[in-house]
């Protein structure tokens, strides 16, 4: 009896080897998942701009005070894409700030570092306290066709 308990265990051991995988190590099954990215890389998704007039004038006086572009970004290492955006000056040429994923807004000291400076709805709010706009006057957003490849 204690030699037929012992074969049936062996002969479990032996079928559980068998139908074990190989590639069970770190990540289970990691096969079938994308691999992590190479590199570090960013792509322009979106452009826009951001334009400002008084709250007792017509559009017609509204003046550009800057760019928002939204970039998807892939960090090394990252299966994951995540957002960020930049604010650009009314030239298109001086970054001022960034918007993180979550709506963090961060402005650019003459320095060159990034000061917090609070977290908001991205497009109307943030950027009223980003560029310092009263709650009255009136604030747009105006789609820039970005370049594409195709």
């Amino acid at each position: 009896m204690m030699k037929l308990k012992i074969a049936i265990a062996g002969l479990a051991a032996l079928f559980t080897a068998a139908c074990s995988n190989h590639n069970w190590h770190g990540e289970a099954f990691s096969h079938y998942y994308a691999k992590g990215n190479p590199k570090t890389e960013q792509e322009l998704d979106e452009r826009q701009s951001i334009v400002h007039w008084a709250a007792n004038s017509n559009p017609g006086t509204k003046k550009r005070i800057g760019y928002l572009e939204k970039y998807i970004i892939t960090l090394e290492g990252s299966r994951d894409p995540h957002d960020i955006y930049y604010i650009r000056d009314a030239a298109g040429m001086k970054t001022l700030g960034y918007i993180s994923e979550n709506g963090m807004f961060f402005k650019y000291t003459k320095s060159g570092e990034a000061e917090r400076v609070g977290e908001y709805p991205i497009h109307d709010v943030g950027i009223r306290v980003f560029f310092g706009l009263p709650k009255g006057d009136h604030l747009a957003f105006e789609d820039i066709q970005t370049y594409s490849s195709n």
